[in-house]
């Protein structure tokens, strides 16, 4: 056997797993000058306030709002990737983090922990469409 197929082999038996730095990082403003970073995956939901995005993140099993000035169509092709569904003019989910949600108290639920309600009500269609 020569080094190149012992260095196979091991390649082969050893799955070093590599940082994904293809994905961008955002960073997130939370208040009083204070910034968190994140990568699109860490991204719950996303709702827009003008020129403003609010940003929902679970950080420690709580929901960590944060704001980024951007609109949401803008912040949305900067995610290009992931996996975010656009609901109406206002909301945008990470559909590979959600679990529920509940058309009366217009809240969505993820990863079986955290519920955000929503600041906009959405119709009863989007909700049922939820796990189907």
């Amino acid at each position: 056997m020569n080094s190149s197929e012992t260095l196979h082999q091991l390649q082969r038996a050893v799955q070093i797993e590599q940082p994904d730095i293809q994905k961008p990082l955002f960073r997130l403003f939370v208040k009083n000058g204070e910034y968190i970073y994140a990568r699109p995956d860490d991204i719950l939901m996303v709702e827009s306030a003008d020129h403003l995005v609010k940003v929902y993140l679970q950080v420690d099993g709580k929901v960590k709002k944060t704001v980024r000035p951007n609109t949401l169509k803008c912040f949305l092709e900067q995610l290009s990737g992931a996996p975010f569904a656009r609901f109406g003019r206002f909301c945008a989910v990470n559909m590979s983090r959600i679990s529920g949600g509940n058309f009366h108290e217009q809240s969505f639920e993820f990863d079986f922990k955290v519920t955000i309600k929503l600041s906009h009500s959405l119709p009863h269609h989007i909700f049922s469409c939820i796990g189907n």
